[in-house]
């Protein structure tokens, strides 16, 4: 009994990380789109220019 509540806790944290790990990903992601979306309309202003 007390192995699985063991194990239980241990996937719990286990599901923590992976969320944590997901989460900073996804924020570097969106941070490096962003910026590359500004590079990108900052070109087109100046081709238009």
């Amino acid at each position: 009994m007390r192995d699985e509540r063991r194990d239980e806790e241990e996937e719990q944290r286990m599901k923590r990380e992976a969320n944590r790990v997901d989460q900073l990903a996804l924020e570097f992601v969106h941070k490096k789109f962003v910026v590359v979306a500004v590079d990108f309309v900052g070109e087109v202003g100046d081709f238009r220019n």
